[in-house]
């Protein structure tokens, strides 16, 4: 089913070799291109990017817990 969703669905489509496919669903913070060998509708796909911008901040957000608070 993944790939008449993903046609339908404007998705970007190649054939990797035997039998394997790979997609390529936009981010859903940025936009950008993702690598997805399997592609869901309902998936929020999120680029490599996006990816360690957000495991930044969550360490960054961790560390500010642990600060005194003036």
């Amino acid at each position: 089913m993944s790939y008449k969703d993903a046609l339908a669905d404007g998705i970007r489509y190649e054939k990797q070799g035997k039998g394997s496919s790979a997609y390529f669903p936009p981010c859903h913070i940025c936009g950008e291109e993702t690598f997805s060998l399997n592609y869901i509708p309902s998936r929020k796909y999120t680029c490599e990017r996006c990816k360690k911008r957000r495991a930044s901040y969550s360490s960054h957000r961790k560390g500010m817990a642990r600060m005194p608070k003036l």
